[in-house]
């Protein structure tokens, strides 16, 4: 081939290298080490709170230091305000924390407040009753038996005003053959006398991982094992999926509405840990299908729209957190590409993901 021939490909050839390069989404890092002990949690749709391993000097301790990254600006810094907080949680501009009673190290006090611009309001501070339950959803706690608990019934808590979903009778409040039966479950909103019987089988979801997307308005349900469509019959052996079936989630309305969405079989569901988040372009799945000889192998995030699943990620994503406008999704990332996780203790971040870049992503 001539010495043109080849001047001619190379130049066609870097556009399409450099398409490749840009197409992938950007994966922003905080740069900063953090424990995936401490939860990550989105204080707005540009802020996120992590946590760092911080040795305490006077015991020689270790203790978790919570720090804020500002995902726009790439700024780090400790956040006094959640200082020997605990149990923080955020449902919109609305934050709920316990802290410690000055002079007390036993005693705690409630906290209900409001995020602006990053900053936190206290607008009610009292005592932590000393039996409580917490919303997993709207973040608020209730020293009262709250009305999503029903003596022997399986139950999940929807947002206060969309009710709770009914898996049935407890496991134990009935005999063996009645519990695996795959009866549908049952939505009660607050104050009807019935329910909404839904095109979901209690056999084929867990009360636990249920998805909020207030940006669709729905929650997601996924699936934990796999229903035969033919003769019905559901298969008890949960995290490996058949090979080359399908797995179905669900959108839930608040209003009872369901609608099946049907994720096309890959490679990482065949063993581990899967999560499923709703967010605004599609469900955004964490993986922990680690390699059977070692190494990363499948894990890692996936993003899940129109039938097609793309790999954003490699690696271990510990507690995803996705943003209240749903674009983003922040985790503590673990490559995962050394044998002893010392040797990579330093690479162990903070990311983030913006999902709403226009559908590109990484080969």
């Amino acid at each position: 081939m001539s010495l043109s021939v080849w001047h001619l490909l190379l130049v066609f050839s870097l556009p399409l290298v450099a398409c490749a390069e840009v197409a992938a989404y950007t994966i922003k890092d905080s740069g900063v080490p953090a424990s995936s002990d401490g939860a990550v949690i989105w204080l707005d749709n540009q802020r996120v709170l992590f946590y760092r391993l911080k040795v305490v000097e006077k015991n020689e301790g270790i203790t978790l230091e919570s720090l804020v990254w500002d995902a726009a600006t790439g700024s780090v810094g400790p956040y006094p305000p959640l200082q020997g907080t605990a149990k923080i949680c955020v449902h919109g501009d609305f934050i709920s924390y316990i802290r410690r009673k000055p002079g007390t190290e036993k005693e705690w006090l409630l906290v209900y407040g409001k995020v602006h611009d990053g900053q936190i309001v206290e607008e009610q501070v009292r005592s932590l009753p000393n039996q409580y339950q917490v919303h997993p959803f709207s973040c608020r706690y209730y020293d009262v038996p709250p009305p999503w608990v029903v003596k022997g019934r399986e139950i999940a808590p929807l947002l206060e005003e969309h009710g709770y979903l009914d898996w049935g009778p407890s496991v134990g409040s009935v005999d063996r053959e009645e519990s695996s039966k795959n009866t549908p479950l049952t939505l009660y909103h607050p104050g009807a006398a019935g329910g909404v019987q839904l095109s979901i089988g209690r056999q084929q979801v867990r009360t636990y991982g249920l998805s909020y997307g207030p940006f669709r308005k729905a929650y997601l349900i996924s699936s934990v094992r796999y229903r035969d469509p033919v003769t019905g019959v559901v298969q008890h052996v949960e995290g490996s999926w058949p090979k080359g079936k399908s797995l179905p989630v669900w959108w839930l309305t608040p209003e009872g509405k369901t609608t099946e969405v049907e994720i096309p079989y890959a490679p990482f569901m065949s063993r581990g840990y899967r999560q499923f988040l709703a967010v605004k372009e599609g469900i955004f799945v964490r993986s922990n299908a680690l390699a059977v000889g070692g190494g990363a192998g499948d894990a890692g995030g996936y993003l899940v729209q129109e039938g097609t699943i793309r790999k954003l990620i490699t690696g271990l994503l510990h507690n995803p957190a996705i943003s209240p406008d749903g674009c983003k999704v922040a985790f503590v990332h673990d490559p995962y590409d050394t044998e002893f996780p010392k040797d990579r203790a330093g690479r162990i971040t903070v990311k983030a993901i913006d999902l709403c870049e226009g559908g590109r992503y990484a080969q």
